[in-house]
């Protein structure tokens, strides 16, 4: 589990507390033992209600864990997480990222997350290898057709599931066919 969380400052040094636990969280995240995954997602949801609109800070690293874990094995673990989550997406449209105060190009699977499910922008364009484009023996997508592969290869990234569903005759099965030899190739 990737876990670092930047000081954001402006909290009364909460944040800094916050920032102290996160070898203990980051380790109890990885364990096998549910309840230990169950115990530190729930002092981040604790501290993310305690913090507030100041929990902004942290919404970028912590909405892909959440997510993350909202289906994982042990139950309690996803009820939590789904917790964790939701008090996220209350405070991320206050998210302000990085690069559109700095005019940087950067990028990530979390900043990804943020952009696409907060701020509503479409998700980067997958690129595929030329190893796929090759099995697909001239097969054209057509961009919402595109568009669904990239859905479902964000999902995959942050450990969801999903559907796609449209009328019949749109290409669905060869979007989930897409999908599956992206994540095959990638060793997913």
């Amino acid at each position: 589990v990737r876990l670092s969380l930047k000081w954001g400052g402006g909290d009364g040094g909460r944040s800094r507390g916050f920032s102290l636990m996160l070898p203990t969280v980051r380790e109890n995240l990885s364990s096998d033992n549910g309840e230990r995954r169950q115990s530190a997602l729930t002092v981040l949801l604790n501290v993310m209600v305690e913090l507030g609109v100041s929990g902004r800070f942290f919404v970028i690293d912590l909405l892909p864990i959440a997510m993350s874990f909202m289906s994982d094995e042990y139950g309690e673990v996803g009820k939590v997480a789904a917790n964790l989550f939701s008090t996220l997406i209350r405070v991320a449209p206050l998210v302000v990222l990085d690069d559109e105060e700095d005019g940087k190009k950067e990028t990530s699977k979390e900043r990804d997350v943020v952009k696409h499910l907060v701020h509503g922008l479409p998700l980067p364009k997958l690129e595929f290898s030329q190893e796929i484009l090759r099995a697909m023996k001239g097969l054209v997508l057509r961009p919402y057709q595109e568009e669904g592969v990239t859905w479902l290869d964000f999902l995959f990234s942050v450990g969801l599931n999903g559907v796609l569903s449209d009328e019949m005759g749109l290409g669905k099965t060869i979007q989930a066919l897409m999908a599956i030899a992206i994540r095959r190739k990638e060793g997913g």
